[in-house]
Formats: structure tokens, sequence, C-alpha cells
């Protein structure tokens, strides 16, 4: 458990900062609205990264 952790935290220290130096580069390309549409537009397509189960999934029972 400790070293997910500390890979989560070493990500999240990594990750933000490159988020934020994109999206300032973006917005200074373009402008700052644009920046945060496509930010918004990340954050809902990272949505389908994540695992999806089936919703009608059957419960074990025991026997």
């Amino acid at each position: 458990m400790s070293r997910v952790q500390a890979a989560w935290s070493i990500t999240m220290k990594v990750a933000q900062p490159v988020g934020v130096l994109a999206a300032g580069a973006l917005a200074a390309a373009t402008s700052p609205r644009t920046a945060i549409a496509v930010a918004g537009g990340v954050l809902l397509l990272s949505s389908a990264l994540l695992p999806w189960h089936s919703v009608t999934r059957k419960k074990p029972t025991c026997e």
C-alpha cells in the first residue's frame, strides 16, 4: 500500500505543474476562454479511461 501511495504522490506532484504549464501555454497562444474549454473537454474525455462495469452485474449467491 505504501508503494501505491508513493507512486500516486509522485504522479500528482508531476502532473499538476505539467497541466498548469500546458494550460498557460495554450492560453497564451489562443485565449483564456479557449484554454478553459479545452481543459474542460479533456476532463470530460478522461472519464472514458475509467474502467466501466456492466450495470446489470449479477451478485454472487451463497450456496
